[in-house]
């Protein structure tokens, strides 16, 4: 069964983390700081089931968010965390069934509770009615066994890799992004899982040169990257990709990724 995830916004810091490690063991939590173009990228790569809105040590709340996600993902719950002033300022904003309110202080355990309860209670679904422009659905691949490209210049990386995933998708492999753009139309991935900091051309280069064509541009890419800050997150979803995985690759987690995007194959 996949595990379900959970967006944890907020400022990176040790109550953002103490929530990650609360729920860590029982939903898959990808925490992004309160940058609103961040969020969104962070949204559609993670495709969260509910969203966590942590106030706390945020300055000065960034409005557009609760707007944005009434809007666009009005069927995503949101459960907003914040003290009794700092509530007052966005209470108005939070006007909706869609967003839970915990007042601090609370523990670990209520958070846990809150989202099993609505987790468990509220199987929303997609809306067209509410999709953005930038919204792009799963992609279809029939009943077929999935078969992915994997490109990294890493020999030992494409051997561990292949070794992860050929008992359940046919894998091809490129040592290269310029490798990788030769085998893309003769090979016809369903997708690609890329390292973005290859040498020669890197994962970003090689994706804008998919984006640029016709026969390329549809095939979701999932980016593999070993750094985790900010920046370099950020610069991964800049363009959009249908997902990140962090290395040393999380084998349960990989999977439940190309599942997400392969939709469910």
């Amino acid at each position: 069964m996949l595990m379900k995830r959970i967006l944890l916004i907020g400022q990176i810091g040790e109550i953002t983390r103490s929530i990650n490690d609360g729920l860590s063991d029982a939903y898959r939590v990808q925490m992004c700081s309160e940058d609103m173009d961040l969020i969104r990228s962070m949204e559609k790569a993670t495709n969260p089931n509910l969203i966590i809105f942590c106030q706390i040590g945020v300055e000065e709340v960034d409005k557009a968010f609760f707007l944005w996600i009434k809007k666009y993902r009005p069927y995503v719950p949101v459960v907003v965390i914040a003290t009794p002033e700092k509530w007052y300022t966005i209470e108005s904003l939070c006007d909706t069934d869609q967003f839970t309110r915990l007042i601090r202080p609370v523990t670990i355990g209520t958070i846990e509770e809150t989202c099993e309860g609505i987790l468990n209670g509220n199987e929303l679904s997609l809306d067209d009615e509410f999709i953005d422009e930038d919204y792009t659905p799963p992609v279809q691949t029939g009943k077929k066994r999935v078969r992915i490209l994997v490109v990294d210049d890493s020999p030992l990386f494409l051997r561990s890799m292949k070794s992860m995933l050929e008992d359940r998708y046919e894998v091809i492999l490129a040592n290269s992004g310029k490798k990788a753009l030769e085998q893309i139309p003769k090979k016809r991935p369903d997708l690609v899982l890329m390292d973005y900091e290859m040498g020669e051309m890197s994962g970003k280069e090689t994706f804008e040169a998919m984006l640029q064509d016709d026969g390329m541009k549809e095939i979701p890419v999932v980016f593999l990257t070993s750094v985790s800050t900010r920046e370099k997150v950020f610069g991964v979803l800049e363009h959009m990709p249908a997902g990140y995985v962090l290395k040393p690759v999380d084998k349960k987690f990989l999977y439940e990724e190309i599942q997400r995007v392969t939709d469910y194959v």
